[in-house]
Parts: structure tokens; sequence; C-alpha cells
């Protein structure tokens, strides 16, 4: 009996959904330089299969199994649509069927057709200038098809460190072969012997991930992460500790996990309106503390790439929208603490879940890898006093965007008119807040400019959007002083200034794209911003002219 039982466990465990799959774990945590930066194998994997299909993963497969996938069986790929282009007027250029929005390297062999552009696009990036929409999808097309046939070739994966010059690129294994250069760095014998052994690993490897051998797989990519960490290396290699924090930030999305409680804890206290006043102390309780939950995600996310970047983490479009989501919560945090108003938790919420949604949904717009800060931005002093505090204020005025279509659906609602005074207040006391850090951060980045480029002021375009937003608020806040402006349009204009933070924050990075700030320029994402302006416009518009004909705004 124990016989036939031992031969059924046997067959069943021969079977391809119990065969033991092959574990990437040794993989995922060796260091590769690339991109400016050290980095696990496991980030370099994921922005390269992000890069290509435009996803975190593809078929089903991890993005690290995807990667050695192409690597060892490039045959199969060949064939495969794993190629995203979602241009039509390129997919016409090149002859591609309009329907689809992935295809082959075989596929994409013949580029003859986007020739002219590859020179447009070279000599384009090296005066600086920024590319046209065409141009961009031209180039991602370039750097999809170089990367793939870069993993192919193995080219990419440097991952042995230099001896000698942290300041110098790594060798890949493509530099096993002809081993002349390596020979010339690693002298004593010791090492020399390392560096053939390397080479019978990496045979080892790829026999086994053929073959589908977990267990030999297993053995040999743990020999290969031993050795690499043998190796010579000089200071500055990656500690460990800093490269599992990363992998753990990858694996753990605490943005993504923050955004889903974001918009949970704006569900639970949506409904205290809609339930007794026994049960609205549970929910308010419940609410708050899955609000604390989202913004403790928030806030480990944005340590998590202040330790693994070294610096502040608000170097690109990307960064500062986590920053400023981070910041419109705690502004919020600070006016419930004040007011004791969940209405205000709300608001921020949706406002944070909103920038945290686009953040995780947008890599290609927004894009979330870690990379090194250009030259103007390596004063971590002048980074985080002017960045930190001018964005922060947009935190503040977001905010106020927030509160005040909170007070706009009162408005619509025919809420009380004390009732919609003590929310104008709101808004008001956190515009006073944005303005104060708006006008010190933009003297700041004054002196930083005088630090950077040698003058304080020359009329930038970002210098002057910023100071366009300043005198917005001013003028509004002005306005209520000087009793010119009521609840309801002071609270209109308010939200209105906004768009002069919208154009200092995105539209003179991309839309605009000149001027001394190139380093944070990119494309995309104009859709989906026209959309918002519009529909902001309209709603302020249609509660206007709603409220007109049966009452007078206070």
């Amino acid at each position: 009996m124990r016989k036939y039982i031992f031969m059924a466990f046997s067959v069943l465990l021969s079977l391809p959904g119990f065969t033991e799959s092959l574990s990437f774990k040794n993989l995922k945590s060796i260091p590769i330089q690339q991109g400016g930066r050290i980095k696990p194998l496991d980030t370099f994997a994921r922005e390269v299969v992000q890069t290509v299909t435009g996803k975190s993963s593809f078929q089903g497969m991890p993005a690290i199994d995807l990667l050695f996938s192409w690597l060892m069986n490039p045959d199969h790929w060949g064939d495969v649509p794993a190629v995203e282009i979602q241009s039509l007027e390129l997919k016409k250029r090149l002859g591609l069927d309009l329907g689809k929005k992935y295809f082959s390297q075989n596929q994409l062999q013949d580029l003859n057709a986007l020739e002219p552009d590859f020179q447009t696009i070279h000599l384009k990036t090296q005066n600086e200038e920024k590319l046209t929409p065409q141009e961009e999808n031209v180039n991602r097309l370039f750097t999809q098809i170089s990367l793939l046939q870069r993993v192919r070739s193995g080219e990419v994966f440097s991952v042995i460190a230099h001896p000698q010059d942290p300041h110098q690129p790594w060798f890949s294994f493509v530099d096993l072969e002809p081993s002349q250069a390596l020979r010339s760095l690693y002298l004593d014998a010791e090492s020399l012997s390392k560096i053939e052994e390397l080479k019978v690993i990496l045979q080892g490897i790829s026999h086994a991930y053929v073959g589908q051998d977990a267990s030999t797989f297993y053995v040999t990519t743990t020999k290969l992460k031993q050795l690499l960490s043998e190796l010579p290396k000089v200071e500055g290699y990656p500690f460990s500790k800093t490269i599992s924090l990363e992998i753990f930030y990858n694996e753990f999305h605490p943005f993504r996990k923050a955004w889903i409680f974001y918009v949970m804890a704006v569900i639970l206290l949506s409904l205290l309106t809609l339930t007794s006043a026994k049960a609205q102390i549970y929910l308010r309780t419940i609410g708050l503390a899955v609000s604390g939950v989202a913004f403790l995600s928030h806030v480990l996310g944005f340590y998590f790439r202040c330790v693994i970047s070294g610096r502040a983490p608000v170097g690109n479009m990307y960064e500062s929208v986590v920053w400023v989501s981070l910041g419109v919560m705690l502004f919020a945090y600070l006016l419930f603490y004040k007011h004791q108003k969940t209405g205000i938790l709300v608001a921020a919420c949706v406002v944070s879940a909103i920038g945290l949604i686009l953040s995780d949904n947008l890599p290609m717009i927004l894009d979330p890898s870690i990379r090194p800060l250009a030259p103007v931005l390596r004063s971590n002093f002048w980074l985080t006093i002017h960045v930190l505090t001018i964005t922060l204020s947009y935190a503040a005025f977001a905010l106020v965007m927030a509160l005040g279509n909170w007070v706009l659906v009162k408005y619509a609602l025919g809420h009380d008119v004390q009732d919609i005074r003590g929310w104008v207040k709101y808004s008001y006391q956190a515009m006073q807040i944005g303005v104060l850090l708006l006008a010190a951060g933009t003297i700041l980045g004054g002196v930083w400019a005088d630090y950077s480029w040698g003058r304080f002021w020359g009329w930038d375009p970002k210098e002057v959007w910023a100071l366009i937003a300043l005198l917005l608020y001013l003028a509004v806040i002005h306005g209520r002083y000087a009793g010119w402006l009521n609840d309801f349009w002071m609270t209109a204009a308010s939200i209105l200034a906004f768009q002069g933070v919208l154009m200092a924050w995105y539209g003179v990075n991309f839309v605009l794209g000149v001027g001394l700030h190139s380093y944070g320029f990119g494309s995309g994402g104009l859709l989906y911003v026209l959309m918002y302006v519009a529909i902001q416009v309209l709603f302020i518009g249609g509660v206007w002219c709603y409220k007109i004909k049966s009452t007078s705004f206070s």
C-alpha cells in the first residue's frame, strides 16, 4: 500500500502544477550599476520590463523572471509581441497594425523609416533641447529595442564592480569573454581564479535555467552572489542593508497601499452623515484609524526613498507628486487637530489618493525610478531648503483647492451659511500657510539661483510662474481682507488661483520645456491636466448659475 501511495505522490510531483519553480531570490539582491547609480538587480529588472512592455510584469511573469527569460531564451521572444507602442502615427510610419498595442522584435527589425528622426533626436539630446511628442515616441521605441538587444547579449548586466576606481563603469557578463581588460585590473592570482570561476558558474546557471533544474539553479545563483561579493572592490560598494531595503520597498508598494487606505478612509468618513449618532462614533474612529494607516504607509515610502537615494526625494515630477500628496495630509491633520472637522480629512484624502493613484499608474509620465540628481541639484542643503519649501506650498494650495470644492458642494446642496463660512475660514487658513511657504521658497530660490547660476533673478519661466502663482494668491488674500470678495467668490478665486500652481509645477516642465530648470522637464499628461481645468471651471460656473437663480451669495 505504501508503495502505491509513494508512486502516486511521485506522479503528482512530476505534473506541471507540482514542479518546483526556479527561485530568483539570490539574483534579486545582486548589485548592478545602471542609470548612474548602484541598485539591486530586482529594481533593474522592473525598470527594464516597464520600459519595454509598459507594465511591471508581463504574461503573468514577474520582472526578474522575464528579464532572465529574455537573456536565456531569446529565440522564443523574437516572435512574441512584447514591445509596447501606443502612438498611432508611429505605427502608420512603420506599417504596423493600428489596432494592436504590442509588437514582436522581429516585426520591428526594419526601422529605416525612422533614421532621420534618430539623427534629429541625437542632436537635440546633445544640445539639451526639448523633443516633440512624436520624437519622444520614436526615442522611446529606440530605447526599447536597444535595451532588449543589450539584455539578449548580456551587455547590460554590469554586476562586476571596478576594483580600483568607484567612478569607472562596472564590467558585464560580456567582458568575461575577452578577459584581458579584467586581467589588467585583477592582478593577484586569487582574484583571477575567481574571474575564471565566475564563467563556470554562469554556464551552470544557464544550463540549470534551460533545464528548469530548480535545485541546481538555486545553488549556482547562491555561488554567483557570494563570488561577486568576494571580488576586490573599492569603497562605495552598496551595503547589503540598503540593497535589502530597496527590494523590500519594491515588493511592499507603500504608496499603493497608502492610496488604497486613503480611498477607504474617504468612504468611511463620508458615511458619517448617513448613520445614527451611535454608529457615527465607531465609523469616525475607524475612519480616522484607516487614514492614519494610509499616512503611515505614505511616510514610510517617502522615508525608504530617502534612505535608498541618499537625498530628499524631490528630484523629479514623480517624487514631487508623492511629496505634495504627503504635505496635503500633513496640513490637513494640523487643521483637523485645531477644528475637529472630519471633512477636512476627507478632502485631503481625496487629493492625496488622486496624486498617488496617478503616480502609481502613469509610469511613462511620472517616472518612479530613482535616478542621480542633476549637478545643479546636488547641493543637499539647497535642495532641502528651497525645493522642499516651495513644493510644500503646493501641498497647502492643493488643500485649499480641495476645501474650496467642498465649499462649492455645500453651496450647491444649500447648506447653512454659517456652516459654509466656517469652511471658508479653514480654506483661508490653509491659503495663508501656502503663501508664506511659497514666498519663502521663491526668495530661497533666488539665493539658490545666485549660488548655482551666478544671478539672483533671471526671468526664467520657472521663476516667473512661481512669482505669478504667489501674486495670484496674494490678490485673493488682499481681496478678502479689503472686503472685495465674499465667501463664494473668495472660494472660486482660490480654486482658480491653483491653476497658476499647476502651471509653475507642471506646465513649465511638461508643456513649455524651456529655461534653466531643464532637469525637471518631461512630457505627457497634458490631456489629463486640461480635463481637470475644464471640469473645475465648469463646476464653478455651474454652481454659480444654479444658485444665482434662487439666492444671493453671502
